[in-house]
């Protein structure tokens, strides 16, 4: 056979659909886990900036490393007491 013929069936494919295998279900808690993110991240910088110890949220390697920031433990969901 050819390279330019296609074997099997004929006509156009079938339409692709990304969310057929379950995404439906990863986006929310994705969403959710990006904000909880986002709520640690500003309550240790507003921390930091009012002079008080603060602890990033873990996933913020750059800080920890450059500027001495102290991070969470990586698989920590709740911020630290």
């Amino acid at each position: 056979m050819a390279p330019t013929k296609s074997g099997g069936t004929s006509g156009a494919p079938a339409p692709f659909d990304p969310c057929s295998s379950g995404c439906d279900h990863f986006w929310p808690k994705a969403l959710q886990r990006n904000q909880a993110f986002i709520d640690r991240y500003r309550e240790a910088r507003a921390d930091q900036l009012a002079g008080q110890e603060a602890t990033f949220p873990a996933g913020t390697w750059w800080l920890h490393r450059f500027a001495g920031v102290k991070c969470a433990e990586l698989g920590a969901t709740a911020p630290p007491s």
